[in-house]
């Protein structure tokens, strides 16, 4: 019998030798990745138009720029910050003029590619609510009775402090308010919740947040450094404006001894105060994955429960760097830094159609690193505590969120239902 041709023996393998061939499949398997996302169509986005609406910029996320003496951003400043985000000039950003020391972070991370998934220019949220809007109004409130409730234990929630039912009471009185009910009402069971699939069942706290972590040979309680009761920040205007200009904190922090599981509001402002991007996502999979393993080694991969993994038809090989523990771990990261990705790409995407008006002449030098961060109407800037809204200010230690106390006149937001102020606050 006539014996294949090297070129017939390569056509037959499932696997491309090393060399050429494996080099043109790689290419293969990129270049038809590419054309797939491309395929796809692209979104639209828009910001919500406080930017142009308001040419002092006050309804905009200006934190670690310059502000005069009521808290109105340099505009001088902000249209620079405009040029550099839509040139995404390294020396651009360098002639901004900061109103501090804070650095702000990272805004070319808007300008990078990947080559796994979808381009994160190709994916979009909803803009935020305008400034005027009884949606922020709503979110505003929310946001005040979550510091008002900051230091009350998620366990005491249904035994209902005074804070607690007043708190549900005036959410039900608003315009707007997108949290969950039950009936159609704010209850202290769907107080401060998300309106997801499965968010208002169990407990407040996630066991995710609360079980050991299985972290290769040892083992990570999920108790946390947190701040004491009472210590509380921002609760002057002097002090605002000397953290919206990019100054650190001038109240040293007081930090509980005793490691504390996540209780209440406050726990829940520091945990994400000095947590890393990927932390919860890791923490989670390392705990699903731990529970479902039934063997005493700890890197081999749980058992396989989709029907798609082809390793649930394998009995003598493991799933790890594909399709396995490893496999999924790594993924987690991917996707944290795509979704930081296409945060900063949306806003850069806004401000880039806006830039005529501030266009730049500085020439381009060669590109350099240096740390940054974007800021504009389309940035929602207190995601922390929860908060859509663009002119709010993350309060360090307390984590709340106040907007800026300026005597000046601002649009007026539409009337809502009148709220009486409760017993425990007049007293």
């Amino acid at each position: 019998m006539k014996s294949d041709t090297p070129q017939e023996s390569e056509a037959l393998r499932a696997v491309p030798t090393p060399g050429v061939a494996r080099a043109d499949a790689a290419q293969m398997v990129r270049v038809e990745a590419a054309n797939f996302q491309r395929s796809l169509p692209l979104p639209e986005h828009p910001d919500n138009g406080d930017e142009a609406r308001y040419p002092s910029r006050f309804a905009s996320y200006s934190k670690g720029l310059p502000h005069d003496n009521l808290g109105d951003v340099n505009t001088v400043e902000y249209n620079k910050l405009l040029v550099a985000v839509a040139s995404g000039n390294p020396a651009d950003f360098e002639a901004i003029t900061l109103g501090g020391s804070r650095q702000l972070v990272n805004p070319q991370s808007a300008y990078a590619y990947q080559l796994e998934g979808a381009d994160s220019y190709a994916l979009a949220v909803a803009p935020a609510p305008t400034f005027a809007s009884r949606e922020t109004a709503g979110e505003m409130e929310e946001l005040y009775w979550m510091a008002l409730a900051r230091d009350v234990s998620f366990l005491d929630y249904a035994a209902s402090p005074p804070v607690i039912p007043d708190a549900s009471m005036r959410l039900n009185q608003l315009g707007v308010y997108r949290g969950p009910r039950v009936n159609g009402m704010v209850t202290a069971d769907t107080l401060f919740r998300d309106s997801l699939p499965g968010s208002t069942v169990g407990p407040f706290i996630s066991q995710f947040l609360l079980l050991d972590v299985p972290y290769g040979a040892q083992t990570v309680s999920q108790r946390i450094r947190t701040r004491v009761a009472g210590d509380d920040r921002v609760l002057t205007f002097s002090e605002w404006l000397r953290i919206q200009n990019g100054q650190p904190p001038a109240q040293q922090e007081a930090l509980d001894p005793t490691p504390r599981y996540l209780r209440n509001g406050r726990d829940l402002a520091e945990f994400v105060h000095d947590d890393f991007p990927l932390q919860s996502s890791l923490n989670a999979a390392l705990i699903i994955s731990g529970q479902n393993d039934t063997d005493s080694d700890g890197k081999s991969s749980p058992p396989v429960h989709d029907p798609n993994n082809p390793y649930r038809q394998y009995l003598k090989q493991d799933a790890f760097a594909t399709f396995g523990n490893a496999d999924g771990q790594d993924l987690i990261g991917r996707i944290m830094k795509l979704a930081l990705g296409s945060r900063s790409g949306r806003c850069t995407a806004g401000s880039a159609r806006r830039s005529s008006a501030v266009a730049s002449t500085t020439p381009r030098p060669a590109r350099v690193p240096t740390p940054f961060t974007p800021s504009c109407s389309t940035r929602r800037c207190c995601r922390g505590c929860s908060s859509a809204t663009p002119r709010s200010t993350e309060a360090p230690g307390a984590r709340t969120c106040c907007p800026r106390p300026s005597p000046r006149a601002r649009p007026s937001i539409p009337p809502m239902a009148p709220a009486t102020p409760p017993t425990w606050a007049r007293a």
